[in-house]
């Protein structure tokens, strides 16, 4: 028996698989194609945040090798794609950062036309090995992205279909002046995170030297051949140039001034001062300058005068004083006979305190943003320095000297886009006038935050600016454990790009952030204690409109480390025992660290590694702390000291945390405060009082008083002590006796000590006129100046001028 219509379910079943046949094709061809032509994309957008991150630490390159300033750049090396339901993302794309070693730079037959030292080291001058640096993508859908390449002052995007191009250009040659930028130190980075680039200056200055006549070659990428001959044929000072395996060469012809500068990156140390010396320069008949290979000053380096030592000073420089006027004088680099390290002077008196000339050195002045910023559009953020709303206009930023009467000295201003806000520069000033210098930003098109620098005499200050909207909405949803169940009364916090707050669910897994700025957010996780991080989403937030954000925590399998405090590492002078050094790890995931291991390393800028240990430390319980202490129990030499900790775990990354502190001689911490001013008799007595600004404390032992401008030839005092300090009797010398003013060095009958942070009062009695025993003719030192030099226990000394009110 038969039914009519029961070929009806046999038709559905077709139509259904019809169906499903064709969901399955519009997938598969949707993951063959959609997917990676939006990844493509996503790779894109990452590569051009890349190439402003280059942009900025080139910047920060050329600031070090042309104000002495150091920093860090981060550099994002990969990127994620967006999170996909039912579609399938390849990994995560990753990139590498290195340095390449370039090769030598070469000098052949440059002639120079300077002082002779300059022309005899020139003469027969070594080559200069420098590196590159460069960023290689590893993308799996954006096939011809370039690998950016920093190499001699240029940033270059070295494309794979097509020719190089110019990303940021260092002007090799300029008003004259040919710069010439070496890179020494390593990189060495491959992942899909972020890392920090730090770089400093290992050589710099505003010196100098004339070339007149020569051929350069410059090391380079042999893909770049073709696009340096394009460079340098621009130039007028240039001629013959030409490149092949690996290096360009051109002569020059007309006068030039080369500048030259080595900057480090990465891991590097500068070196001994001995070893850097490389040849003497006159700065007058009194004063002479200690230089490296790139003409640049090098401190505390051993200078020999007439067999005993002096060491240079932060200009490099080393002088004699006014009793050395009509002696000629043998100067030579650590007892050197090599012709370019030795000079032969006749002192001038008009040379005695001079120093006119050579080289920029350290500043006399700081610098600083302006606090508040006087612009109407900045005002103080909340967890930038400061906020500018988008779309503003254009907006000033002001910097100033302390002290404030600063005018002429060069300011440099430059950016770091990291957020990708769309500012630029529309003007800067080049100096500073009586004080301040401005840079005008524009273009706050982008919600986000930039750094912003200013650099001037060795100095480098940053603030951080963030671009805000007015606008907001309202962000909510549901936290859950990994096994879907509603996260109940907890703290989670909700971080990413642009966003990081830290809110309480409710008793249904349930969280409300109001006030929220409108914009896209992306990569924002969900971070809870005892529980692994949700995957990463990207959403956006409208005006007035609330965004629903749901996130699923993940189970915790790793600890988090984090180096939360390092004590013990203070500013001191030499002499100052550095006893212990505790280092404070805390673990952030809920999950007991196993196989904890911290170490220690402490490097100085000239002195190199000073001290290093690792410690197997106890294992941290979850979301718990440790204090590891480390035993240091030693003094450090003068110098500027890094200091680096890391924490590691076998079951959890290791991290770092850098620090820097100063050992300085005593006699840099004693300043000369206050106004002096005449006492006593005649007023032929001075008072003037001394600070220590330092952390410890210093002791005088020795005073000498190089020249008045009087006619006094003594101090001396037939009752009362000569010299008194703080109210101790530091000299009292034999009745008609005195202390003779010419630099003749008397010690102290009593050493006597300033503590830190406290002031005492010199007092100088009595200024006289005439010789031998007895009393002379007491001199009135209202208005005049004293130049004298005090000697401190460490063996540094200082030298002061005393204006007498």
């Amino acid at each position: 028996m038969t039914f009519r219509g029961d070929e009806r379910g046999a038709a559905i079943q077709i139509g259904a698989m019809i169906l499903f046949a064709f969901i399955v094709i519009a997938m598969a061809s949707y993951q063959a194609t959609v997917v990676p032509s939006q990844n493509s994309g996503v790779e894109f957008n990452h590569n051009q945040d890349v190439q402003s991150q280059m942009v900025d630490l080139t910047n920060g390159i050329d600031a070090s090798a042309r104000e002495g300033t150091r920093g860090s750049h981060s550099v994002r090396l990969g990127t994620t794609y967006p999170s996909r339901t039912f579609f399938v993302n390849p990994g995560s794309p990753s990139g590498q950062l290195r340095t390449v070693e370039n090769g030598e730079i070469a000098f052949d037959g440059v002639t120079i036309d300077d002082a002779d030292n300059v022309q005899t080291f020139w003469t027969d001058r070594d080559s200069i090995t420098t590196n590159r640096l460069q960023y290689e993508p590893n993308y799996n859908e954006y096939r011809n992205a370039p690998t950016t390449v920093y190499e001699h002052g240029e940033l270059i995007n070295d494309n794979p279909r097509g020719s190089p191009t110019t990303l940021a250009s260092g002007d090799l040659v300029d008003d004259g002046e040919l710069s010439l930028i070496t890179l020494r130190g390593e990189v060495q980075a491959a992942s899909s995170s972020t890392v920090t680039v730090p770089r400093r200056s290992l050589s710099s200055s505003g010196n100098t030297v004339t070339v007149t006549d020569g051929t350069i070659t410059l090391p380079i990428s042999e893909r770049h051949e073709s696009y340096w001959v394009e460079e340098l044929e621009e130039y007028d000072e240039l001629s013959d140039v030409a490149a092949s395996d690996g290096a360009v060469q051109f002569d020059v012809d007309d006068e030039l001034d080369l500048r030259m500068a080595e900057v480090g990156v990465g891991s590097v140390t500068r070196g001994e001062p001995e070893d850097r010396a490389a040849y003497l320069y006159q700065v007058n008949t009194a004063t002479v300058e200690v230089r490296d290979r790139f003409n640049n000053p090098v401190e505390g380096a051993t200078v020999e005068i007439d067999g005993d030592e002096e060491t240079s000073d932060s200009d490099g420089r080393v002088s004699v004083g006014a009793n050395r006027v009509g002696d000629e004088i043998d100067w030579s680099i650590d007892g050197s006979t090599v012709d370019e390290k030795t000079l032969t002077t006749t002192v001038d008196e008009n040379d005695v305190g001079a120093e006119a000339g050579g080289s920029v050195g350290t500043s006399t002045y700081d610098i600083e943003w302006s606090e508040p910023q006087p612009d109407g559009n900045v005002e103080p953020g909340d967890t930038a320095d400061y906020e500018v709303v988008r779309g503003a206009g254009d907006s000033i930023f002001l910097a100033e000297t302390i002290p404030g009467d600063i005018n002429g000295a060069n300011v440099d201003f430059y950016y770091r886009d990291r957020d990708n806000t769309g500012i630029s520069i529309k003007s800067e000033d080049t100096e500073f006038t009586d004080g301040t210098a401005e840079v005008e930003i524009r273009d706050f098109d982008e919600l986000g935050e930039f750094d912003l620098f200013v650099a001037s005499g060795g100095h480098e200050e940053r603030i951080t600016v963030e671009v805000i909207s007015d606008a907001t909405g309202t962000l909510e949803g549901q936290i859950t454990e990994p096994d879907g169940s509603p996260l109940e009364t907890e703290e989670v916090t909700i971080s990413g790009d642009g966003i990081d707050e830290t809110v309480m669910t409710d008793g249904d897994g349930n969280y409300d952030i109001t006030d929220v700025l409108t914009g896209t957010y992306e990569d924002v996780t969900a971070n809870a204690n005892g529980f692994g991080e949700s995957e990463p989403a990207t959403f956006e937030v409208n005006e007035d409109e609330t965004t629903e954000q749901d996130f699923q925590l993940t189970d915790a399998t790793d600890a988090s480390l984090e180096i939360t405090d390092v004590s013990g590492l203070e500013d001191g002078t030499p002499g100052t025992t550095y006893d212990t050094v505790d280092v404070t790890v805390d673990e952030q995931n809920g999950v007991a660290t196993e196989g904890l291991v911290v170490t220690l390393s402490i490097d100085g800028d000239t002195e190199g590694n000073v001290y290093e240990d690792t410690i197997d430390a106890d294992d941290i319980t979850a979301s718990s702390e440790t204090t590891v202490t480390f035993t240091v129990d030693d003094q450090f030499p003068k110098d500027e000291y890094t200091y680096t900790t890391t924490a590691d775990a076998e079951n959890a990354e290791e991290v770092s945390e850098q620090g820097s502190f100063t050992v300085n001689n005593a006699a840099n911490s004693v300043e000369q405060v206050g106004t002096p001013v005449a006492t006593g008799n005649n007023n032929a007595g001075v008072d003037f009082d001394i600070g220590n600004t330092g952390d410890t404390q210093v002791m005088i032992d020795s005073i000498s008083i190089e020249s008045t401008t009087t006619v006094a030839t003594r101090i001396n005092d037939q009752n009362s002590p000569e010299v008194t300090i703080g109210g101790t009797e530091a000299l009292n010398l034999d009745s008609g006796d005195g202390i003779e003013i010419g630099g003749k060095t008397e010690s102290l009958d009593t050493s006597v000590s300033i503590d830190p942070e406290s002031e005492l009062t010199v007092a100088l009695r009595d200024f006289e006129e005439g010789d031998g025993d007895g009393r002379g003719t007491r001199v009135d030192m209202s208005g005049e100046e004293i130049d004298l030099t005090l000697y401190f226990a460490d063996g540094s000394q200082r030298s002061y001028t005393i204006v007498v009110d």
